[in-house]
């Protein structure tokens, strides 16, 4: 039997949208429907109000490519859905800094009045009353098609503002299962090669909707884990699956040497708000062991947590925070512990030891890193002693687990090679 998401996913495939004939709309849709909330009938208005009017898109060209590659275009779409994060965009941006083909890149725009699209108010509408179907109240199908309307939008401006668009050689979009990204992938894959990027490992318990409703033709994964985990998934096209290492890593030299092992402080990475509890369970695990260990403490907050938790102060061990760059946070420390957070594959990838949480019933997105877990505070306390009395054998254990997290550098080798295969070919 099918779960609400699949269900509903099903449903707005077959939505038979005008202007969207060629798009399976649910699979758009995927992380809204998988991260359903709920919406105000009035905001959902002046959303899409402001989409009709004032949503745009830019495109700039790199130019800045051999001659004897004129001929070849590529399209790098970074989605607008992506503008309030974090390190993403530098991460697009460096990479494209590595392509060495004419690339039109394509963002947000500013927001300006426009009256070009005046007449999809009325499509709109019309696509609110077909989705009567999916039983959705009023505000979430308005919401939905504003989406929709957003990904059609930006696919109209493409063909507007690139020249022969049909004529280019690759579109390569940031995260092809978010809506924009997916709708312009979809509409455009009958025509040129399209392929993905990844920002995350995503996992097959969590989030395998990442890998199953990718409509790319390739996938350009962060590592090994990944592809096991869009293998778990049951992402059909593995063939086409490359791993290329994270954006993050670009241009970046990291040692691959296993460093001698010295406890003088443990560093902590709270996950996001979600995960209260858990960052209660990693505060007080932090404590306990820095006070038996007689070392410091680190935090790093997640960017979306403004939560403060009064207990780090009362304890009486010398802690600190860092606010800064995760490098200076990553080099701090000796020792790591974390929840359910990427931030785990970073630290393993750079050569760090570090334990995640993983609480009975809950998910470890992390399954197949065996070794570097634990489920309470006494478990941990028995990890770091093992490693103070046998430094090596732990070490060799990270290398092992780094293989799976990251390929050999540099990064951006991968990237170009991998994406000059996919043009050529």
């Amino acid at each position: 039997m099918l779960g609400r998401e699949e269900e509903l996913i099903n449903l707005l495939n077959h939505a038979d949208l005008k202007g969207l004939e060629d798009v399976l709309c649910g699979d758009a849709l995927v992380t809204e429907i998988y991260n359903l909330k709920s919406h105000k009938l009035f905001n959902s208005l002046k959303e899409l109000m402001f989409t009709i009017f004032f949503f745009k898109i830019q495109v700039t060209i790199k130019k800045d490519y051999p001659k004897d590659r004129e001929t070849r275009s590529i399209i790098a779409l970074f989605s607008p859905s992506y503008g309030e994060r974090m390190g993403f965009e530098n991460d697009f941006d460096k990479l494209i800094e590595y392509l060495r083909y004419r690339t039109y890149i394509v963002k947000k725009n500013k927001s300006y009045l426009s009256f070009r699209y005046t007449l999809l108010f009325f499509r709109s509408f019309s696509w609110v009353k077909k989705l009567k179907n999916t039983k959705l109240n009023l505000a979430t199908r308005f919401r939905f098609c504003t989406i929709l309307l957003q990904g059609f939008i930006s696919y109209k401006e493409l063909k507007r503002k690139i020249p022969n668009v049909y004529h280019t050689d690759l579109l390569m979009t940031f995260c092809d299962v978010h809506p924009i990204d997916s709708v312009i992938t979809q509409k455009y894959k009958s025509s040129i090669k399209t392929a993905t990027l990844q920002h995350a490992a995503f996992s097959h318990k969590v989030n395998s909707y990442a890998y199953r409703k990718s409509h790319s033709d390739y996938f350009l994964g962060v590592s090994e884990y990944a592809k096991k985990e869009a293998e778990l998934s049951e992402y059909n096209n593995l063939r086409n699956f490359f791993v290329c290492g994270p954006l993050k890593y670009l241009g970046k030299e990291l040692k691959r040497d296993c460093l001698y092992f010295e406890l003088k402080n443990i560093g902590v990475a709270l996950s996001g708000p979600k995960f209260d509890y858990e960052n209660i369970l990693l505060i007080e695990s932090a404590l306990e062991v820095a006070k038996s260990k007689k070392v410091g403490v680190v935090f790093r907050s997640h960017p979306a947590l403004s939560q403060k938790y009064s207990n780090i102060y009362k304890s009486g061990v010398d802690i600190s925070y860092n606010t800064g760059e995760m490098d200076g946070f990553i080099e701090s420390c000796d020792l790591f512990i974390t929840g359910t957070t990427n931030t785990f594959a970073d630290l393993l990838t750079m050569n760090k030891i570090a334990y995640r949480l993983v609480m009975p019933g809950k998910e470890d997105i992390f399954e197949i890193i065996n070794g570097f877990k634990f489920g309470n505070v006494n478990e941990l306390n028995t990890f770091i002693d093992e490693i103070l009395k046998n430094p090596t054998k732990k070490m060799e254990e990270l290398k092992v687990a780094r293989k799976l997290l990251c390929p050999e550098f540099p990064i951006e080798r991968n990237y170009v090679s991998i994406i000059e295969k996919i043009i050529e070919s």
